[in-house]
Parts: structure tokens; C-alpha cells; sequence
């Protein structure tokens, strides 16, 4: 069963072709209708890996592929019938691909990602699919209204798509940058200044000043880091940790990292310590995830306090 969300993404895909065809032989109402189901899949899909933790790694790659596959399709047959500009596919599609070079790119460099879509891209993708269906409708048997709505694309859908397709591809490119440009950088030069900080802190990350998606970023990069034998003796601060409270993905991110410095091999005296601080109580925390919200409250794994302005002044901060 914990594959079924696997095998709807697989179906939504399979769906993209006889959804095409029926739009090229202008059978709209059919392919609505076929529309219609692809998106109860997907909306099925994403609800079943939350709900029962049946999240794969095939899945979290077939889930977007097929949202990908089924709205190129349908941009490619709207541009042949004259209904969606040719230079704006372009762009779609030429934004997709760039993305996918670049997350190639990243893979290949350092071998894992995990990729977040921003507010932005959620809000692209919404736009996408809105235009598309829109399209849809004003090729129903709906008189006049038909007309009337591809003016309205014409005069304002297409416009905001553009903007928000240049502003989303550019926001995915400069924050992947950013991070590979750091981790190219962190290798010798952040390790060097880490040993030099007393304590040897080698991180600092203040959830109030970071979005959670940047949250979850960098505990994934110090995850890494850690797992590719960042030194031994390492204090990884963690503040203002009750703004992750109910946000599942930083949650189960938070747990990974604490997981990740528990099951390095003990190297002598050395100590580890993932130093969380936050300023409620530790029995005014409620995380979702029952094994980190006890932990969170055992000061015998967790030195659970305010963090000073002198503590904060001797720590490396991880991100600028």
C-alpha cells in the first residue's frame, strides 16, 4: 500500500497523452472531464504520503514530473491551435529545463538535493494550470463567454504567467546558486574559521529570521556535512526553535540532524552537542513529531536555554 501514491502519479502521466489527443481533436469536454481525474490523483496522491508517511524518493519524482508532463502538453496543443502565444511556451518550457539542468548540475557536484518549491513556484504552477483550464472553457459551447475569456488571458493571464515565470525561474536559480556557491566555499574556508572559534561551534541558524524552506535547507546541508566528517567535535546551535512548531517537513529535518550527530561513532572525549533554544518552556512545546517533542523537552539530550548575546557572538553562523 505505501506504493499506491507512487502508482497515481503513474496514472496522472499515463493520462497526459489521451488528454492531449482529445484537445487536439477538439473533444474539450472529454478531456475536461479526463482533467478533472488527473487532478483527484494528484490530490489523492499527496494526501496519502502525508497522512500515512508513505513518502519514496521514486515519488517525490514522479509526483511533479507528472504535474510537469500533463501542463506541457497541454501548452504545446493550445500554442498549435493559436491560443497560447509560441514565445510564452518558450519560456515555460525553457524555464523547466533550465531548472532541470541546473538540479542535474547539483547532483552531480555534490551528489544530494532536496528541493523545496518556493511560494513563488507554487503560485506559478496555480497561474499555469488556472490559464490552462480557463483555455479549456472558451473552447466549450458557451457562446460569447467564450470569446470574452481568452481577452481576459490575452489582457491579463498571460501577462502575470510571464511575470511570474521569469520570477520564480530566477528566484530557484539564485537561491541553488547561492547554496552550491556555499558549499563549494564551507569545504576548507568555514572549517578553518570553525577551528579558530573557541568551543569549536560550526553552526548557528535562528529559525525567527529564516524562512522555513531555508530552515530545512540547512539542516539538509548540515546533515551533509556532518555525514561527510565535519569535526567531531562539533555544537550545532539552534535558536528561536518553537518557530518550527507544526511545520512537518522542518519537523522530520530537525529530527534527521539530531539523528545524524547521534549516530556518528564516539571518538574518545570528544562531545557533540545540538544546542536548541527557545523562549517558551519545554513543556509549552508541542512538536507534531512525538519522538522530537520528547526530546526536546530531555534536558539530558539538549541544553535547553536562551542563548546570550555572548553566546551568539562566539558561534559560526552558518548562513549570512
Amino acid at each position: 500500500m505505501s506504493t499506491l501514491p507512487n502508482y497515481l502519479s503513474m496514472l496522472r502521466i499515463a493520462l497526459v497523452v489521451p488528454i492531449a489527443l482529445l484537445l487536439w481533436r477538439q473533444q474539450v469536454m472529454f478531456a475536461f472531464w479526463l482533467m478533472l481525474l488527473a487532478g483527484f490523483t494528484d490530490a489523492l496522491d499527496g494526501f496519502l504520503a502525508r497522512r500515512y508517511s508513505w513518502q519514496t524518493e521514486l515519488g517525490s519524482m514522479l509526483d511533479p514530473l507528472a504535474d510537469k508532463f500533463l501542463v506541457a502538453a497541454m501548452y504545446l496543443v493550445f500554442t498549435l491551435q493559436d491560443l497560447i502565444p509560441t514565445w510564452l511556451v518558450v519560456l515555460i518550457l525553457g524555464r523547466d529545463v533550465l531548472i532541470l539542468m541546473a538540479v542535474g548540475a547539483y547532483r552531480g557536484i555534490f551528489g544530494d538535493l532536496t528541493v523545496n518549491p518556493s511560494l513563488l513556484s507554487k503560485a506559478n504552477t496555480a497561474v499555469q494550470i488556472l490559464v490552462v483550464l480557463v483555455l479549456m472553457v472558451s473552447q466549450m459551447p458557451i457562446g460569447e463567454l467564450g470569446s470574452d475569456l481568452l481577452q481576459i488571458l490575452q489582457t491579463y493571464g498571460f501577462p502575470v504567467l510571464t511575470a511570474l515565470c521569469v520570477a520564480s525561474g530566477s528566484h530557484y536559480l539564485l537561491v541553488w546558486g547561492r547554496h552550491a556557491w556555499q558549499r563549494l566555499g564551507t569545504e576548507d574556508g568555514d572549517r578553518a574559521k570553525a577551528a579558530a572559534e573557541s568551543g569549536q561551534v560550526h553552526a548557528y541558524l535562528d529559525c525567527a529570521q529564516l524562512s522555513t524552506t531555508d530552515v530545512v535547507e540547512t539542516f539538509v546541508d548540515l546533515i551533509a556535512r556532518v555525514r561527510d566528517g565535519m569535526d567531531p567535535s562539533m555544537t550545532v546551535a539552534v535558536d528561536h526553535v518553537a518557530y518550527l512548531q507544526h511545520q512537518a517537513e522542518a519537523e522530520e529535518a530537525l529530527m534527521a540532524l539530531y539523528n545524524a550527530i547521534q549516530e556518528l561513532p564516539p571518538q574518545g572525549d570528544v562531545i557533540r552537542r545540538l544546542l536548541v533554544a527557545h523562549r517558551q518552556g519545554a513543556g509549552q512545546l508541542a512538536f507534531g513529531l512525538q519522538d522530537l517533542n520528547s526530546r526536546m523537552r530531555a534536558l539530558s539530550h539538549h541544553r535547553v536555554r536562551e542563548l546570550s548575546d555572548s553566546d551568539k557572538g562566539s558561534l559560526l553562523r552558518h548562513r549570512a
